[in-house]
């Protein structure tokens, strides 16, 4: 009894905060909708302005949610649709006035993901957002008012890497629907059933995973290996982890000189201790490789924490391998090593890990698992407070209010503490925090991340406008692409807080590489995007067709009934991510090819380098840099001394084609002859080295 009426009690909390959210985002959304027609179009789209005081603005969006509520009291119509409409005028507001089609484009996801909460809640008003999806597509088919400011800020430059992604994308596209096609078919036909009935379909299945498992991290290992031994990785982001690395095995700490140009510890610029989790598999094989070898087998050890996730949804088997299949298959978890060795590589499993422990309502797991994501990085901590929000807010699963207390102390509170230390030991101690990669929202003048915070919500609309650039809608559409818009169909509200990483992470800096898929940055996004994936295939499982009883004893009898739409939706996010992955990582296969090809060649110049002299004061290419990270006192020749001479330098090594080329290396190179510099006996053909 006692338990009901806590629960009830409960309910009746998380409705309340629910109702005020959706009235203080009508009253935002009604803000948002006075500025589009207050301000000049040039500050809402092109040039960041704070149009109002943060203060008068938060005082006129809590008058306005006050006044919802009130008119809540007359109007029989819920927050949430209240909300709804609100959001349905605005976006249509803002797309009538976009100068350019990628912001509609971002809208139209938008309105995708609250049309989707509107039929799950069977809304009437769901025709609202219809009504606005179908203008903003209109808007967008005859959107030609591009003028020079808008051409420059969202830009259409193709590339042939953005070729190669269109390419990846339309055959993905079309496997996808020619295969949900022979499936379909196949259903009818009963064909599967009786397939099943000779080979157990399920059992092949767990089969196929296994092999694909192996079969994916070896091609993922050979093309990173490859990459290593053809000198592929340059000093960001190897070399100095590899420098780094080094020095701790000989017992002097995550020391590096390259990384800021001066002797220092890498956690005066990222506090990252789960590097010595490595650390030992390294002192056995203290070999460059090793580093990227581990990289590829801890991201893919999250495939552990996805099946006990999976198993706690209680999935059949078929849905259970499929799911597998596509975190093995998935493109950012592969890609995101290409750019060398990064700590975040933890962040899949971990991230897996800690949703299951708050699944399982384990307690002391959940705070070891806690501590080892929280010793990745310092702005891990939007991932761990995403989770907290979620499972703190959400509805699908029992939680006491003693349970809640606990995740809201552990997974929201702990992490801001936690990050506020790490920033006042950074500033204090170290280099200071990367706030300069918001610079795309701070006026003149302004440095700090509260001054992001506050021009974001004076200025909802340009904030808009930064997010639906055409790298990011590129990035946008890829990644829902890859599972095929499943992360947007959310039953409730607060899933979709688990996209914050995202938004702050890969797409609200205009720093290009958090948004390309190449670079290391996708680790954590991709985790929380599966884990909304598995959501919304539990929702869409709960809304199946009934099963008759006396078919559950056919394993596969399910493909013909209730999850045949799930199983098809997964098999071709499946092919989806498989295309895109191939997409993706063959181009790098390059390394290997090359290594086959001519590894005497690439044996002897990493030769070349070890016989240099060791603990000398050594400048050089910043694709020689990982072969030389024994020495102490290494400085890459792009980044050292602003490119000016350094007479303490010893030695420079370089490529002999490098010294000749016009370029500004080749004349930073021509001024350390002028002092004096000497070719030195061990360069080759290929390698200039010149000595003091």
């Amino acid at each position: 009894m006692n338990n009901e009426a806590n629960q009830h009690s409960k309910n009746f909390s998380k409705s309340i905060i629910s109702n005020w959210f959706y009235y203080f985002l009508s009253a935002y959304t009604m803000y948002a909708l006075f500025t589009l027609f207050t301000i000049d179009s040039n500050n809402l789209y092109f040039h960041l302005a704070r149009p109002y005081e943060f203060s008068m603005v938060c005082l006129s969006v809590l008058a306005l949610a006050f006044g919802c509520y009130f008119m809540n009291r007359f109007i029989p119509i819920s927050p949430f649709e209240l909300a709804s409409i609100c959001l349905s005028v605005y976006m249509i507001s803002v797309c009538l006035k976009a100068p350019s089609p990628l912001i509609i484009v971002g809208f139209l996801v938008i309105s995708i993901m609250i049309f989707t909460k509107l039929l799950f809640e069977k809304s009437m008003f769901a025709i609202f957002i219809g009504i606005s999806f179908i203008i903003i597509m209109i808007k967008g088919i005859f959107l030609h008012d591009v003028n020079g400011e808008a051409l420059q800020k969202f830009n259409y430059a193709i590339t042939e890497k953005e070729l190669a992604l269109k390419k990846g994308l339309l055959i993905g596209l079309y496997l996808s629907i020619f295969t949900a096609g022979i499936l379909l078919i196949l259903q009818r036909t009963q064909f599967l059933n009786k397939l099943n009935n000779k080979i157990k379909i399920e059992a092949a299945l767990k089969i196929f995973v296994i092999v694909m498992l192996i079969l994916i991290t070896s091609y993922t290992s050979i093309i990173m290996i490859g990459k290593e031994l053809v000198m592929g990785f340059a000093t960001y982001d190897k070399g100095l982890f590899t420098q780094m690395f080094e020095s701790m095995r000989q017992g002097r700490g995550p020391m590096t000189s390259l990384e800021r140009d001066q002797w220092m510890s890498h956690f005066h610029v990222h506090i990252s201790p789960i590097f010595y989790l490595m650390l030992p598999f390294y002192i056995l094989w203290p070999k460059p490789e090793t580093l990227e070898l581990l990289q590829v087998l801890v991201t893919m050890s999250g495939i552990i924490p996805l099946y006990f996730i999976l198993k706690h949804f209680q999935f059949n088997k078929v849905i259970q391998s499929l799911f597998l299949l596509l975190f093995i298959v998935t493109p950012t978890l592969s890609s995101s090593h290409l750019y060398g060795l990064h700590e975040n590589c933890f962040l899949t499993p971990l991230l897996l890990w800690l949703i299951l422990e708050n699944l399982k309502g384990w307690t002391y797991r959940l705070i070891i698992i806690l501590g080892f994501t929280l010793l990745i990085k310092e702005d891990i901590m939007i991932y761990i407070i995403a989770i907290g929000l979620y499972f703190t807010f959400q509805k699908q699963f029992d939680m006491s209010s003693k349970r809640t207390l606990f995740t809201v102390l552990t997974q929201i509170i702990v992490p801001i503490g936690y990050f506020a230390i790490c920033m006042y030991y950074l500033n204090t101690f170290g280099d200071g925090s990367m706030t300069t990669r918001f610079t795309n929202f701070m006026l003149p003048g302004q440095t700090g991340l509260k001054d992001v915070i506050i021009n974001i919500f004076t200025n909802p609309t340009y904030f808009f406008s930064a997010l639906f650039t055409f790298n990011k809608i590129k990035y946008i559409v890829t990644l829902l692409s890859m599972y095929v818009l499943l992360p947007l169909i959310q039953k409730h509200w607060i899933s979709y807080i688990l996209l914050l990483p995202m938004l702050v992470i890969n797409l609200l800096s205009d720093f290009p590489y958090q948004a390309d898929f190449g670079f290391q940055y996708h680790y954590g996004s991709t985790a929380l995007l599966l884990f909304m994936t598995i959501l919304a295939v539990n929702t869409l499982a709960k809304n199946r067709d009934s099963i008759n009883e006396q078919h559950e004893k056919q394993q596969f009898v399910l493909m013909t009934n209730g999850h045949r739409k799930i199983i098809l939706l997964l098999t071709c996010a499946c092919i989806m991510s498989a295309s895109i992955f191939f997409t993706l990582m063959h181009p790098s296969t390059y390394g290997i090819k090359a290594y086959a090809k001519q590894s005497t060649y690439f044996k002897e110049k990493k030769q070349t380098l070890k016989s240099l002299p060791q603990n000398k004061k050594i400048l050089a290419y910043g694709f020689y840099t990982t072969q030389l990270a024994q020495n102490k006192y290494l400085y890459d020749l792009d980044y050292h001394n602003d490119k000016k001479i350094d007479t303490n330098i010893e030695y420079v090594v370089v490529p002999r084609a490098l010294s000749t080329d016009g370029s500004a290396q080749s004349q930073l190179i021509a001024q350390y002859m002028k002092h004096g510099y000497k070719e030195y006996h061990l360069s080759t053909p290929e390698i200039l080295i010149l000595k003091r």
